[in-house]
């Protein structure tokens, strides 16, 4: 079943499925299907409401490590009071917090929103683009890695330029390498966005 509205969160490490399962039930919206996780296949638990009129998807995003709760509704009316009644019993970050995280300076804040950011923006949201960006720069390697990590998930061309310039000044070897692969794979089957960069 699809639905025309969707908005998801990440879900904060250490939150196990059961846990979701348990607070879906709890408000009357049982298990209904799975998609069981693959190579490609991401790890879904979709649990529906009992009319029908929304559904909730528990999805594992392996590529990045990220747990993801989904809401599905076909109109905001019947969206938002279950996000509303669900969300405050889940440890669940939005879009705009993981963006600031995305944008701090500690390491493990920093990591998880990237991460966080690849598993649930889907469109082009400049915010988010600009953030992964600019992670490129930063002066850990590390974080530089789950960039790239980032960068890949999400599979936009317009992180090209970004790493055709970051190439030639990269110093650490393997991180250099990430690029190259990264650039090859993006211009070989890399989805192009068209960023609006009058978008906050």
């Amino acid at each position: 079943m699809e639905f025309a509205l969707t908005d998801e969160y990440a879900l904060n490490h250490g939150i196990e499925y059961a846990a979701v399962r348990s607070v879906l039930e709890r408000h009357g919206m049982p298990w209904v299907s799975r998609f069981e996780p693959g190579e490609l296949q991401l790890h879904e638990e979709i649990h529906l409401a009992p009319d029908h009129e929304a559904a909730v998807r528990y999805v594992y995003d392996h590529f990045v490590g990220i747990a993801v709760v989904r809401f599905e509704a076909d109109d905001a009316a019947r969206l938002g009071p279950w996000m509303a009644r669900i969300t405050p019993e889940l440890e669940v970050f939005d879009r705009i917090t993981l963006h600031d995280l995305a944008r701090g300076e500690d390491v493990v804040d920093k990591s998880f929103g990237l991460r966080g950011l690849a598993a649930t923006v889907h469109d082009h949201w400049l915010s988010a683009y600009l953030a992964v960006e600019s992670a490129l720069d930063d002066p850990r390697p590390d974080i530089r890695r789950i960039a790239l990590l980032a960068m890949s998930r999400m599979g936009w061309k317009e992180f090209v330029p970004v790493l055709e310039q970051r190439l030639p000044v990269e110093e650490v070897e393997a991180v250099r390498t990430e690029i190259q692969t990264l650039l090859t794979g993006l211009a070989l089957h890399g989805k192009s966005l068209a960023l609006d960069r009058r978008q906050p």
